[in-house]
């Protein structure tokens, strides 16, 4: 390997005018790996930060999983929040008080059949709300469970 290979870091000005584009020497990426070549990005790297009290990193990381995604969510849960909470993981979306003792399920995904699937897993009834992406695959997954169970020859 010579001093230019894409393993050696070297001169990583030079690598970057390689592939069309230059690293600035603060860049995050450099800072911590290469930081005992480059005594002067160390000093960007120790940085610290004190969080919160009352921050919670876990059900802050756990929320923030739900969101983003292509379909909006929007399910409404008969049932309190309290109970809801223990049916429904962090991961899933976000739970919100509603009306009459019932909860509101807000969330994103890119999976519509995937989280039909979860919500199948609520022991509570529940409406699918939003998005239509969500609907269908609600209403598909119900169609292939009823017909999996005898179809309409059985009593509910």
């Amino acid at each position: 390997m010579g001093p230019h290979c894409c393993h050696g870091w070297s001169d990583r000005d030079e690598i970057g005018e390689q592939y069309g584009r230059r690293h600035n020497e603060g860049q995050q990426h450099y800072g911590r790996r290469n930081a005992g070549n480059h005594p002067e990005l160390l000093s960007e790297a120790v940085d610290t930060f004190t969080p919160p009290q009352e921050l919670d990193a876990l059900r802050t990381l756990e929320e923030h999983l739900s969101q983003g995604w292509a379909h909006p969510v929007d399910v409404l849960v008969d049932a309190t929040i309290e109970e809801t909470s223990r049916w429904v993981p962090r991961s899933l979306g976000r739970l919100e008080p509603d009306e009459e003792s019932r909860t509101r399920l807000r969330a994103t995904t890119d999976e519509p059949d995937w989280y039909a699937r979860q919500l199948a897993a609520i022991p509570a009834p529940f409406r699918v709300i939003g998005s239509r992406e969500l609907r269908r695959a609600t209403a598909a997954l119900g169609q292939r469970l009823a017909q999996a169970g005898g179809g309409d020859q059985v009593p509910i």
